[in-house]
């Protein structure tokens, strides 16, 4: 599923009349640095043969589906298996260990205590590198499309190409990789369970991963992989957002990209399997094939031959209730293969129950939706699989055997007649399915109980709903992702949540075990968590002033959690402006969080802002060692740092809860930027002595990280040991900041103002002329 990025990027190409020209490389130990902390098994060469063919296929084929054009695919091994060992160590003279070396992955494996990285591995960025080198000679490649895990090997094919092709120019084109709710990468060496081959994952399947993804995915995949017009994009994103709820982005989505996988046959098959499975639509499921069939109902429960005999005998097994099938069925509600059928004395006869399209299996019906897949080939050691819709008492009912005999719960086999108290009462043993260890079981029960929840009547489901969420919390409900058990509850949260738009006291008790449960999950990206919508949903729910600061540190260690500290900042920032000088000091832990966590936020330069809020004034009484360390960070330098470790030894670890050298780095790109504010150019040897770093290469790496987080902008000159600053961030933003802005403002207008009289006077000059 990683690769259907590069792959549809391969289609953006083609859309533009360029001629795409794709290598698929064997890798003789299918192995690659980038975005791995692990080394790769090595495989065998026939593994590896069937792997080159079956990609060659899989590009092939997307290319047909989506436009219409047979690509260019080479096989590196044509050039490798012919290439001596000594001809390799020749095209290797233009590498340079130490731009190798400087890999981040590289780095951290290096850096690692469990064996390192391998020369094999190593290696393999000058295969990539060379492939790309003789593709440039032989057929002008001047660019190659690669993840953004992919960054270090193309800026080494790209250094390669110039050493080698006379200074020519190539550049590389990263994509974003495709990962889940918690960062991960979805793919073949991480085990992702989406492929693009109908084997692996099932178009309708496919089709149905698509169209389940949330929002947010939804969105961003969409506008990363649609090949229609940006404008009808665009268009189909903004219907998306005013009819939340309706899955317009998930459906666009789902059928465009199923199609290009999986062609206009294959997109159809997961359109039939969909209405068969959700809309009960006979006639879609007597067109489905045996594997489509198996798909859809895959959960099965066992029936001896030998009790099958008649159809009667068929109605009475396919029954999950005290009600005899064999009676019901005379008055019309039994149905195999479409057919009505009311005689109960009926002999089987294979010929008549078989289905179109998979003659060893049978499809039964009671009622309008309640279907069961049954197979025919009745030998006596073989078995019935059964699958059922059931009605609501039975629901109910068969809720409570499965948490008592699954679970080990203790309810009532029969529980409360009415339906608001018998959903209540199962909520209160609901906790015992966040040990189960089949994730997949848990996403169907509670997807059960939220099924249910429509039949409680109104003024009861805020009590059923706080019970329901009573029970899923992140103490018996854990995981990480969508596939865990703590992902699947967010699943179920989210839907409910959507479900009750018009009922704000239940949207705000869901929401917070909404953001308590993603929070578990790794998933708080999910949930749009912007200040303008808390603030937005606390209007529209009536929170209360402490319900707000509540639901607030919830998001806040959600979005801690999931590393998304800038955003956390922006949220603990909401929640200390709810408090005023009157009540500051109840805001004291609030407060020091809030201050702790801009400090260690390896990604944050200003915090002057801080002072501003009057919990965190508060803090000069409360906490006067807390302030200090602000203000030590709101203008300090690594000298002014040391200083105060010294006379404070124990307060980074046990206060600020983070290891020093996290500390060091930061105030060492503070100390960066003050000494940028003074001086544009820097001479490396000084900077070194106020930084308190080597003036080699540690000096340079730290530069260049100073300029990844975007803390100055600026270029190295070797020739005069000097670092010229472009630009730089301020660690203070006041009068004389503002100031300064205003002034360069002022600037640009009048000098737009400036182009746009001297092009008014050109036009004229033109007409003229005319």
């Amino acid at each position: 599923m990683s690769q259907l990025g590069f792959r549809h990027s391969v289609q953006h190409i083609l859309v533009y009349d360029q001629s795409p020209l794709l290598v698929v490389p064997p890798l003789p130990l299918e192995t690659q640095v980038e975005g791995l902390l692990v080394e790769r098994d090595a495989q065998d060469k026939d593994v590896l043969a069937e792997n080159t063919k079956s990609i060659s296929a899989q590009l092939q084929r997307i290319a047909q589906n989506a436009i219409g054009v047979e690509l260019v695919v080479l096989d590196n091994n044509e050039w490798f298996s012919k290439m001596s060992m000594v001809d390799y160590l020749r095209c290797c003279k233009e590498f340079r260990v130490g731009e190798m070396l400087r890999m981040g992955a590289v780095k951290s494996r290096l850096a690692d205590d469990c064996g390192g990285i391998s020369f094999t591995e190593f290696s393999y960025q000058t295969m990539q590198a060379y492939d790309w080198a003789l593709l440039s000679k032989k057929y002008d490649c001047r660019f190659q499309i690669g993840g953004s895990d992919q960054l270090g090997h193309l800026d080494i094919g790209a250094h390669y190409i110039k050493r080698t092709c006379g200074g020519k120019f190539a550049a590389g084109v990263c994509l974003p990789l495709l990962t889940d709710a918690a960062g991960n990468k979805l793919g073949k060496s991480t085990g992702s369970s989406v492929w693009l081959c109908a084997e692996m994952t099932s178009p309708f399947h496919f089709y149905q991963f698509l169209r389940q993804l949330h929002d947010t995915e939804a969105e961003l995949m969409y506008r990363h992989y649609s090949l229609a017009p940006w404008e009808e994009v665009t268009a189909k994103l903004s219907e998306h957002r005013a009819n939340l709820g309706k899955w317009i982005a998930q459906d666009a989505l789902a059928r465009e990209m199923t199609q290009i996988v999986h062609g206009k046959d294959g997109l159809e098959a997961a359109l039939r399997c969909s209405r068969a499975l959700f809309q009960g639509s006979l006639e879609d499921i007597r067109s489905l094939n045996k594997n489509q069939l198996l798909s859809l109902f895959g959960n099965t429960v066992k029936i001896p031959r030998n009790d099958v005999r008649t159809m009667g005998d068929l109605a009475d097994r396919t029954r999950s209730d005290k009600i005899k099938g064999s009676v019901l069925m005379t008055k019309g509600a039994f149905k195999v293969n479409g057919e009505k059928v009311v005689d109960n004395h009926l002999p089987i006869q294979l010929e008549r129950i078989r289905l179109p399209e998979a003659s060893d299996l049978t499809l039964i019906c009671w009622g309008k939706r309640k279907f069961q897949l049954v197979e025919n080939e009745m030998a006596d050691h073989k078995i019935l699989p059964v699958f059922a819709f059931i009605d609501d008492g039975e629901q109910l009912q068969q809720l409570r055997e499965y948490l008592n005999t699954v679970g080990k719960a203790k309810l009532d086999p029969k529980g409360p007649p009415d339906v608001s108290d018998n959903l209540a009462d199962i909520c209160t043993q609901l906790t015992v399915m966040g040990a189960c260890p089949h994730p997949v079981e848990v996403d169907y029960i509670l997807n059960s109980i939220c099924s249910l929840m429509v039949l409680v009547p109104a003024e009861r489901a805020l009590e059923v709903v706080s019970a329901f969420c009573k029970a899923i919390t992140p103490a018996h409900f854990k995981g990480l992702g969508w596939n865990s058990n703590a992902g699947h509850a967010v699943h179920v949260l989210s839907n409910l949540f959507r479900g009750f738009a018009a009922h704000p006291k239940i949207q705000e008790t869901l929401y917070r075990s909404l953001v308590s449960m993603c929070s578990e999950a790794r998933m708080i990206g999910e949930l749009d968590c912007s200040t303008e919508t808390l603030q937005k949903q606390f209007k529209q729910w009536g929170t209360s002033l402490e319900g707000q600061r509540d639901i607030l540190r919830l998001v806040h260690v959600g979005l801690l959690e999931d590393h998304k500290a800038d955003q956390a900042a922006k949220v603990m920032i909401m929640l200390l402006g709810t408090y005023t000088e009157e009540d500051a000091a109840q805001a004291r832990e609030d407060a020091i969080e809030c201050v702790r966590t801009a400090v260690v936020d390896p990604k944050s330069f200003s915090f002057d802002h801080l002072q501003r809020l009057c919990a965190v004034k508060a803090l000069k009484k409360s906490d006067p060692l807390m302030y200090s360390a602000l203000e030590l960070f709101i203008s300090g330098t690594l000298k002014d740092y040391r200083a105060f470790v010294k006379a404070h030894p124990e307060f980074v670890g046990e206060k600020l809860k983070v290891d020093e050298a996290v500390l060091l780095k930061k105030i060492r790109l503070l100390t960066l930027m003050t000494i940028a504010e003074g001086n544009n150019v820097i001479q490396l040897d000084n900077l070194a002595e106020e930084l308190d770093l080597p003036s080699n290469d540690q000096l340079e790496e730290f530069i260049i990280d100073a300029i990844q987080v975007n803390a100055i902008s600026g270029k190295l000159n070797e020739m005069t040991r000097t670092l010229v600053v472009s630009s730089f961030q301020h660690r203070q933003f006041g009068r004389e900041q503002w100031q300064t802005l205003q002034k360069r403002l002022q600037t640009l207008v009048n000098n737009l103002k400036q182009s746009h009289a001297n092009i008014h006077n050109i036009n004229q000059h033109v007409e003229s002329l005319a």
